[in-house]
């Protein structure tokens, strides 16, 4: 068992929790490594660190969760300039 979720073989994304909201952070993650610029530095920069590809599109599910956690919690509308400022300090 690794975890909470036994697994006869180790997966980097867990199956537990909701598999609706798994499929649209999965599909919005590989959208958003193609056209949103932030996700894709990020994405790349963890490719050349060696992670797979599962890893990397977990990652980004991951990245866009805690966005719009944000954004809802700021009721601020998004702002890519500001996430850049953050990055870079």
């Amino acid at each position: 068992m690794r975890g909470r979720t036994p697994a006869t073989t180790y997966t980097p994304m867990s199956e537990a929790g909701s598999s609706r909201l798994r499929k649209a952070l999965f599909f919005s993650a590989m959208s958003a490594m193609c056209y949103n610029p932030l996700c894709r530095t990020f994405g790349q920069r963890l490719k050349e660190k060696g992670k797979k590809s599962i890893v990397v599109i977990g990652a980004i599910m991951t990245k866009l969760l805690y966005l719009m956690f944000g954004i809802l919690r700021s009721g601020k509308p998004f702002n890519p300039s500001h996430l850049q400022s953050l990055e870079i300090a």
